[in-house]
């Protein structure tokens, strides 16, 4: 029923030409489909809340709608002024699969390849870490959407004179299926990020290898999780932090 859903969604993104769209053109689709996946009824889409164009609304008009596929930190005056009044709900895509359908203009070749690249659950806190003062935000909501897509690409020329890193002229992202959304409501909704099997206390590098990251992207979900009290800083080894999981979270 889900799917059946949000493949109306897709087919009624077609209704919004890319000129209407704030965002990028290669995302238009993307960005029109769960829009309509979200708010279905286009009456309260594009509407102005103080002084604000945001997505979508409830017909009620207490919740606000954005979505947002990169770039989080342009999202800040928003939160500031919206959550006074509204609850403001992140939406946030994660491309786990997608195809890529290659076609260049001038001969008309066409190639189809499945990326390589596989977007993860944790990738929304590379984007999260901008808005980490804000995650204690009681009507701040985040909803991470995890979805498989067709990605269109045109290129000028042929594919014999192509040059090394030449961008597309044209780029489209097409959602196929939606897997699963995973609302981010309550502090405790962040424990589903802890990793399994972590010791009573660890540092950033044992962190790290639990969740399988480098160190460093490791910080990324570290600081957040510490902020939103999933974890609980209790000291320091030389250079590192010692954390535990407050489970009292």
């Amino acid at each position: 029923m889900e799917n059946e859903l949000f493949e109306l969604a897709v087919q009624a993104s077609t209704r919004v030409p890319p000129k209407n769209v704030i965002g990028t053109k290669s995302e238009y689709r993307l960005h029109g489909a769960l829009k309509y996946y979200f708010q279905p009824d286009d009456r309260f889409h594009e509407v102005k809340i103080s002084g604000f164009i945001c997505d979508a609304v409830s017909e009620d008009g207490s919740e606000v709608t954005e979505i947002q596929t990169r770039a989080f930190n342009r999202l800040k005056r928003k939160i500031e002024q919206l959550t006074k009044s509204h609850i403001l709900t992140v939406i946030y895509p994660v491309i786990t699969e997608k195809r890529v359908f290659v076609t260049y203009e001038d001969s008309g070749e066409t190639s189809v390849r499945k990326s390589a690249k596989k977007g993860k659950e944790t990738d929304i806190f590379f984007e999260l870490y901008s808005l980490r003062d804000y995650l204690t935000n009681q009507n701040l909501r985040f909803k991470l959407v995890l979805l498989r897509c067709d990605e269109y690409r045109v290129y000028k020329g042929t594919k014999q004179s192509r040059k090394p890193f030449q961008k597309p002229i044209s780029i489209e992202r097409i959602p196929t299926e939606l897997i699963e959304v995973i609302e981010l409501n309550a502090k405790s909704d962040f424990r589903r990020f802890l990793p399994e099997r972590l010791p009573e206390y660890f540092n950033s590098d044992v962190f790290a290898k639990a969740i399988g990251m480098s160190r460093n992207d490791a910080s990324y979900v570290l600081k957040p999780l510490t902020l939103l009290g999933i974890l609980n800083r209790v000291g320091k080894v030389a250079n590192s932090y010692i954390y535990e999981v407050n489970n009292d979270v």
